[in-house]
């Protein structure tokens, strides 16, 4: 898996050069919200790029009039308004605010050149534009754990906790570059029985022991992300993948053990003895203090708050001698600045 791992990631690289050219929705999404931001200039760029894309998205021609409105430009609304009502002519609200500027006396002025291929964003420009090409933010969530590979062993998965800050930039249309900076606290539970029988001349002695503990273990780890920005629409929905390298910075056991010796003779009382002692040991000197994981999940993003679903599974061993690694799934919530 780790092998194949760079290759997962140049494939999800190159993945943007098979991508359609932005549509006319995407252009008009992403200028709805410069356009709430109050950049209007900026705004009518892309609204001109939706109507070069779709000359019949009446909208869009509302909206670069709304936008030279407010910029007290009011000749050249009045233009785009008419426009707009040219292609829907049944917009009631939008006539009557092209007869009030008609009547305070406003004419629309010759129709404007053509736009020139600067004029208006590349059709191979990001469908999200809407939004800065880079940024952070932060997560909190929570984590369920649980080793896989550990044979003989009654393993049960404990919920945990993780938070911590990432940092996202662009690479390719809809195609971004995530690293983060966690801290993840993971716990899970495990037993053991064991059960050896000694026969004697007319009986049999009995020794059965259980296990039962708690491993705690607190991590530091960098995940490193490709994501990709499947659905433009609100609400916004990414996959990614990527590595998680990480530091083991503690990892410890506690729990209990219990002895039970019964001696059955053939005939007679059976006899029965119970000891238990506590655990409580220091796993971390035989654990891999280097950790890495593969990982992929769902991001659905409204706004700027998002849900994060993830899944990992363990590249490398939990401990030195042994082969079970770590199966983790997580879902935390966060918020890009």
């Amino acid at each position: 898996m780790s092998r194949n791992l760079p290759w997962l990631l140049a494939a999800a690289l190159l993945l943007p050069t098979l991508l359609p050219a932005a549509t006319a929705e995407e252009y008009y999404q992403a200028a709805l919200t410069l356009y709430k931001q109050k950049d209007y200039e900026q705004a009518f760029k892309y609204y001109e790029a939706a109507a070069q894309v779709d000359p019949k998205h009446w909208k869009a021609y509302q909206s670069m009039g709304h936008c030279r409105f407010r910029q007290d430009r009011k000749g050249e609304a009045l233009y785009y308004y008419e426009k707009s009502l040219a292609l829907n002519p049944d917009n009631t609200a939008l006539k009557q605010i092209a007869d009030s500027l008609i009547a305070s006396g406003v004419t629309a002025p010759a129709p404007p050149a053509p736009p020139t291929a600067t004029a208006a964003p590349s059709v191979n420009a990001p469908a999200d534009l809407d939004r800065p090409r880079r940024g952070f933010g932060l997560r909190v969530g929570l984590n369920w754990v649980k080793p896989a590979g550990q044979d003989g062993i009654d393993v049960q998965s404990g919920s945990g906790y993780e938070g911590g800050a990432f940092y996202w930039m662009e690479l390719r249309r809809r195609i971004f570059f995530q690293p983060e900076f966690l801290v993840s606290f993971q716990t899970h539970e495990w037993s053991a029985t064991r059960e050896v029988r000694i026969p004697y001349p007319g009986g049999t002695v009995s020794t059965a022991d259980s296990w039962r503990a708690t491993v705690d273990s607190l991590l530091v780890e960098t995940p490193l992300l490709i994501r990709f920005l499947a659905a433009s629409e609100t609400p916004r929905i990414h996959f990614f993948a990527g590595a998680v390298p990480g530091v083991l910075l503690s990892r410890r056991q506690k729990g209990r053990m219990e002895t039970v010796v019964s001696d059955v003779p053939d005939f007679g009382p059976i006899l029965e003895a119970k000891t238990s002692a506590s655990l409580d040991a220091d796993l971390k000197p035989d654990s891999n203090v280097f950790t890495a994981s593969a990982t992929g999940g769902l991001q659905i993003e409204i706004a700027r708050f998002l849900l994060d679903v993830r899944y990992a599974r363990g590249l490398i061993p939990v401990d030195k001698e042994g082969d079970a690694v770590m199966s983790v799934l997580s879902a935390t919530a966060g918020y890009s600045f």
